[in-house]
């Protein structure tokens, strides 16, 4: 009986027959998953019950920073180049046709009804029919929860630009692959403050050797969230006063009948609050709290 000389067949011949060279079938090495590196500083005072000389009050200033998983990968998408020079690119064909047309009327419509039956009191008994989340092909994987692993904490002050530049080269080295294609980007989050002190050093070592020495494996972009943290400092400000305990209806007096009272003497509750962490599961409680003051007058 003949057999086929494996030696002579390389892998891929070996692969397109259906056959191996080896015992252990052919495996495609899965890409690991993308991710993004979101970072923020950690700011917190450490009072000295005793104090000294040599020891005294702390204002303590590290990073903290996760790495959050894509929902979406995007290796399916081309590396390739430009199918053509851009001085020979006819603007034309980014104009939209019929059927991105259509695509932007259906859209516009379902955005219209938002803004009807939002603002407009003679239809807002519709609310209930609008679409308030238009599907498309990722909305299954965009619903889930995200996945994130914290890698700790940075011991390094974020507003002093010498540890600025020791963080950023620490997740140049330690977070940004390196494949046979070269250097990967990674996305660096976290607010407008960080975003473009983080530029500003990326734009001062451009200069450098290598790609590494110049950072550019660092992609930074801003986080909405941290605005969502700046409007309830505002409503701290507004709403919150030392004095306030006994006027009904105000955030300390609701507080007080929640006996809050080891929270409210440290500061601990609105420190939650304003940081974000259990807000609305606050808010919930005081509404409810409230709701039953207002039943049993």
């Amino acid at each position: 009986m003949a057999t086929l000389p494996f030696n002579s067949l390389s892998d891929s011949e070996a692969a397109e027959l259906g056959l191996s060279s080896s015992d252990s079938p052919i495996t495609h090495r899965t890409p690991p998953p993308t991710y993004s590196i979101i970072f923020d500083n950690l700011d917190f005072f450490m009072r000295a019950h005793h104090q000294s000389t040599h020891h005294s009050n702390k204002s303590i200033h590290w990073i903290h920073h996760i790495a959050v998983q894509d929902r979406i990968s995007t290796y399916h998408l081309s590396n390739d180049r430009p199918d053509c020079d851009i001085l020979q690119y006819d603007l034309c064909n980014s104009l939209p046709g019929p059927e991105i047309q259509e695509y932007m009327r259906r859209e516009f419509i379902v955005l219209g009804s938002r803004i009807l039956t939002e603002y407009l009191a003679v239809f807002k008994p519709f609310k209930i029919l609008v679409v308030h989340h238009m599907p498309h092909q990722y909305t299954e994987d965009m619903a889930k929860c995200s996945t994130d692993y914290p890698p700790g904490l940075l011991f390094k002050d974020e507003n002093k630009t010498s540890d600025l530049v020791d963080t950023l080269r620490h997740l140049q080295k330690e977070y940004v692959p390196k494949g046979p294609d070269g250097l990967s980007n990674v996305l660096v989050g976290g607010d407008r403050l960080t975003e473009g002190n983080c530029r500003n050093i990326q734009w001062a070592f451009s200069d450098g050797a290598t790609k590494e020495d110049r950072l550019e494996g660092l992609i930074f972009k801003f986080e909405d969230w941290h605005a969502i943290r700046n409007l309830f400092e505002i409503y701290h400000r507004i709403f919150y006063d030392d004095a306030s305990s006994k006027n009904h209806g105000t955030l300390l007096a609701n507080m007080t009948k929640l006996s809050s009272f080891t929270e409210i003497q440290s500061g601990y509750f609105m420190n939650w609050v304003v940081m974000g962490w259990g807000t609305q599961y606050c808010y919930h409680e005081i509404s409810c709290a409230v709701l039953r003051m207002v039943q049993q007058c």
